[in-house]
Parts: C-alpha cells; structure tokens; sequence
C-alpha cells in the first residue's frame, strides 16, 4: 500500500525538481514564455523594418534574459537603436518576470557575429614576425 501511494505522488515532486534543475542550469523557459517574447520581437520587428534577429532566452528564477541580435541599415543611429529597445522594454513588461534585456543591433553587411567563431587575438595560423 505505501509503494502504491509513494508511485501515486510521486509525479508532482518530480516535475518540480525537473524544473528547478532545468532553471539552474538556464534553460530555455517554457514554450508560453518563450511565445510572449517571440510576439513581443515581431511587433517590435514590424513596427521598425528591422530583419528576423536572432533571439536567445533564459529564465532564472524571477529573472528573464532576453538577448536580441540582428542587422539593421547602417543608417541608423544609436538613437534609433534605443527606441526600439524602449519598444521592446514596454512589450515586455506585462510579463510577471524581472525582464534583463539586451538588443544588440549591427549594420547590414559587416561581419561582427561575435557569437560564430569570432575570437579576439591573432589567428593562430597567421605567422608574427
């Protein structure tokens, strides 16, 4: 009877220690939050005429990190770049996280992918003379 009982409640405590495994070791949040984040990128998307970004999300804990990186025109200035980090700042803030947020938006045509292979330093199969 208790082996019954333990095998009955047992799945509750699992998931919740799933979860908090899965949060410490930053993993991607559920799929409803990461949803929210996706519509709250393509509105402000639209609303800038900017190109798909790409977009990385955390949760841990209270906290949300959201990374966005993506190519504008090289036009456009650091003031440009503020408002739509405002933007996107005010389409977060409905969610009941501590949103840290980071949009890194890099001109059109200019390699910078810091993310794909960049390092700083020489390239080790260059020769220094």
């Amino acid at each position: 009877m208790v082996v019954i009982t333990c095998i009955a409640f047992a799945p509750g405590p699992i998931r919740m220690i799933r979860s908090t495994v899965l949060e410490l070791i930053e993993s991607a949040p559920d799929g409803n939050i990461q949803a929210a984040v996706a519509d709250a990128v393509a509105a402000v998307r639209t609303g800038f005429d900017l190109s798909p970004p790409e977009v990385r999300v955390t949760k841990l804990g209270p906290r949300l990190y959201v990374e966005v990186e993506g190519t504008v025109d090289p036009s456009v200035t650091v003031a440009q770049e503020h408002e739509v980090r405002n933007a996107l700042r005010r389409r977060l803030s409905d969610l009941p996280y501590d949103v840290w947020m980071n949009v890194e938006l890099l001109p059109r045509g200019e390699i910078h992918d810091h993310h794909d292979g960049h390092r700083d330093g020489p390239d080790p199969d260059e020769t220094v003379r």
